[in-house]
């Protein structure tokens, strides 16, 4: 799946601590340790190359690149694309402990369960952008939107 853009030649570690040297001071700085602890699998896969990564941790991987950059916003265009449902839930997980940090996430996504689980608003596109609704989320529109 495309955007992922690991470096082959790179371990996991080195992707980390390359990002890491691309941001700007910050009294708070996302670290390889601080981004392990949210993403254990990639502490395991720690002195992996990036091509030896199967597809979700490669995605693992790709926003933990960006958290070391220390962003305010995480923009994520549809993260679960080409997951197993098993590595969709272990993302879900991720995302929400990562959004109770206090990143501000924007998530484009077509499982509606992982936005769902996560988004404190969300919006459900009409046929027409005019007929877009945003939602807070409720049981009552959970139950509506799970039934189409």
């Amino acid at each position: 799946p495309e955007g992922r853009q690991c470096f082959p030649n790179l371990t996991v570690h080195e992707h980390l601590v390359a990002f890491a040297a691309c941001r700007n001071g910050v009294a708070e700085p996302w670290t390889p340790a601080r981004l392990y602890a949210l993403f254990p699998r990639l502490a395991e896969r720690a002195g992996h190359l990036g091509n030896q990564l199967s597809s979700g941790e490669q995605q693992m991987l790709a926003i933990g690149r960006a958290l070391m950059l220390n962003p305010e916003l995480l923009i994520l265009d549809d993260p679960s694309e080409g997951l197993a449902p098993v590595l969709v839930d272990e993302l879900g997980a991720i995302l929400r402990d990562l959004a109770a940090t206090g990143v501000a996430i924007l998530l484009i996504e077509q499982h509606l369960r992982l936005v769902r689980d996560i988004a404190e608003r969300y919006i459900v596109p009409g046929e027409t952008a005019d007929s877009a609704l945003m939602f807070l989320p409720s049981e009552a529109v959970y139950a509506e939107l799970h039934a189409s």
